[in-house]
């Protein structure tokens, strides 16, 4: 048993000694310090907390076009669907279009998803027509608008993309929003450092 863990060790060292010897990875570190980013970030930022979180609305429609139930909620497209079925698999809250002010525009976001181990939340877009131009340059607009007002895509807000011809996959989506959740236990992990 102890063999398998000595490889395993000496594997991730030679990939770690790889990666340092990259031409550009001096670069990259002068250029972004490593988590630099992170601790410029307040860990307890009062836009992502739980207070909020219960303060925000959601859009009650009365008559969606497209009907598809889970938990409590009718969601317009079966991606939606997925996406809420893993949240709630995953034991966390979420609600479903909130409507959310963010700089002078006013969205009804997809979900807004409460994380109880790292105590605040985030937003999910789900933009499931990008093969249509319209579509596309419009919530191009809207990406911009929240990183324009600090927002952060992978902490803050997760943009999940779909292109219409049935390249949604759930295994990705779940990926995705396990990385955020990482993200911000990172984070916090990194704060209580400093």
């Amino acid at each position: 048993r102890a063999r398998p863990l000595l490889v395993a060790k000496e594997e991730r060292e030679e990939l770690e000694r790889k990666l340092n010897s990259l031409r550009f990875r001096s670069i990259l570190d002068g250029a972004y310090p490593r988590n630099t980013a992170l601790r410029n970030i307040n860990p307890i930022d009062k836009r992502f907390s739980k207070e909020v979180f219960d303060q925000l609305e959601e859009l009650k429609e009365d008559n969606p076009v497209k009907k598809h139930y889970f938990d409590g909620h009718i969601f317009r497209s079966k991606s939606e669907l997925i996406v809420a079925q893993f949240l709630k698999s995953l034991g966390l809250e979420y609600k479903y279009e909130v409507i959310v002010k963010v700089g002078e525009q006013v969205y009804y976001v997809d979900f807004a998803v409460y994380c109880p181990e790292t105590g605040r939340f985030f937003f999910i877009e789900h933009l499931g027509m990008m093969s249509k131009d319209s579509y596309r340059m419009k919530n191009f607009a809207k990406i911009t608008n929240y990183i324009l007002n600090g927002y952060i895509e992978g902490l803050d807000v997760l943009f999940i993309f779909e292109h219409g011809d049935d390249r949604f996959s759930a295994d990705a989506i779940c990926g995705k929003i396990l990385g955020v959740i990482a993200a911000q236990a990172r984070q916090l992990s990194e704060a209580s450092v400093l």
